[in-house]
């Protein structure tokens, strides 16, 4: 991974939403694929919003977006791993965070 490190999907909201459609959870498969691979690997999964929403919605909307981004990654993990009993929080290796709408540092991570 440190030779070739990988470059992860952005994952894009309808309007005000935190629902992730069917095509953006297709590409978060690329990252449950990635952490099958190497199951030691960790990552923290962000979520933002646009600039110009308004403050009260900024915190609320960006972390429920991280959210639901995490576990449909997850989701896709039980389902490649074929887990019979998944549990109902996150594996310690995925982490979220809403951040508001500050802009992405790294457009690798």
């Amino acid at each position: 991974l440190m030779e070739d490190p990988p470059r992860f999907p952005i994952c894009y909201f309808p309007f005000g939403s935190d629902q992730v459609t069917d095509s953006e959870a297709a590409k978060l498969s690329y990252v449950a694929a990635l952490l099958k691979r190497h199951p030691t690997l960790k990552i923290r999964v962000e979520g933002r919003v646009q600039p110009d929403a308004p403050e009260y919605i900024k915190g609320r909307l960006s972390s429920a977006r991280a959210a639901a981004a995490a576990y449909a990654i997850y989701t896709q993990l039980i389902l490649l791993n074929e887990d019979p009993s998944p549990k109902d929080s996150l594996p310690e290796g995925i982490t979220y965070a809403g951040m508001g709408s500050s802009p992405l540092e790294n457009q690798n991570f």
